[in-house]
């Protein structure tokens, strides 16, 4: 069975949008709602990738 080599370079580019996005979401006052579509149309993310932003960026802002 062959293991599938990761390129390091692509895989920091592909979680750039990810990034962007949770920075975006962390400075951002009073995001649109409802958040997922809009995170997944603004940043080009998947259903699982928006919900990954809003938990990154929760965990960011830290606790109420």
């Amino acid at each position: 069975m062959r293991v599938p080599v990761i390129d390091q370079e692509t895989t920091e580019h592909s979680d750039a949008p990810i990034e962007r996005a949770t920075r975006w979401l962390v400075t951002s006052n009073d995001p649109p709602r409802p958040l997922v579509p809009y995170l997944r149309k603004t940043f080009q993310l998947s259903a699982v990738d928006a919900i990954r932003v809003i938990r990154r960026a929760n965990a960011l802002r830290g606790p109420l």
